[in-house]
């Protein structure tokens, strides 16, 4: 079991800041009862990277549509448990309508280009959960890509998306997953984790 990875990206041209995919919350203790029994010394049920949105005093927190439902109401969501235990201040909270997804991008027929500059996309990628999104980023002006596919799969043997699948095959397109355990083993101890980064794909 891989801890989930959490993504920092910086726009060049405005150096706006993004994070993407909180992970899974540091102190397990801030889990609702009922999530907290699902850890173990070995991790055997997925616990949903819902995080810790404390630290980020200023940011706007960005949510799928269909995330709105699951913390309004969790017990309408297959992990009610996980759900409870978020706190996402409602006053810097945007939820991804379908009419902001009205851009389409490589594969993906519903994106939301962030910035405007064609840089940095968020994708409809329902099906983890209601709401699920992606980020396509640029990574160098020549056409390099990253798709951070967040909980899409939890293991890289456990991609089945034919789209995702496809970018697999893609030249200068890294895809990576919250959970990608292939990646941690080859990079780790490498200079790609904060304060550095990954570099892009070359030809």
């Amino acid at each position: 079991m891989v801890c989930p990875f959490a993504f920092f990206l910086r726009h060049s041209k405005s150096n706006k800041q993004v994070v993407f995919d909180l992970g899974i919350h540091r102190d397990i203790k801030g889990f609702a009862p009922a999530a907290t029994e699902r850890f173990s010394p070995v991790v055997k049920q997925t616990v949903a990277d819902v995080g810790d949105p404390s630290p980020f005093t200023t940011a706007e927190f960005v949510l799928g549509e269909g995330s709105k439902k699951a913390l309004a109401d969790p017990g309408s969501c297959h992990n009610p448990e996980v759900f409870s235990s978020v706190r996402v201040p409602e006053d810097r909270l945007r939820f991804i309508t379908v009419s902001d997804l009205n851009v389409a991008i490589g594969p993906y027929p519903r994106a939301m280009d962030i910035f405007g500059d064609g840089s940095m996309y968020i994708i409809d990628a329902s099906g983890h959960v209601d709401g699920h999104i992606n980020i396509l980023a640029r990574t160098s002006p020549d056409g390099a890509w990253i798709l951070l596919g967040a909980d899409s799969a939890h293991h890289p043997d456990l991609i089945t998306g034919k789209i995702m699948r496809s970018l697999l095959e893609v030249p200068r397109v890294q895809v990576l997953i919250a959970h990608d355990i292939y990646w941690y083993e080859e990079n780790k101890g490498k200079e790609v984790f904060l304060p550095h980064i990954i570099l892009p794909l070359v030809q």
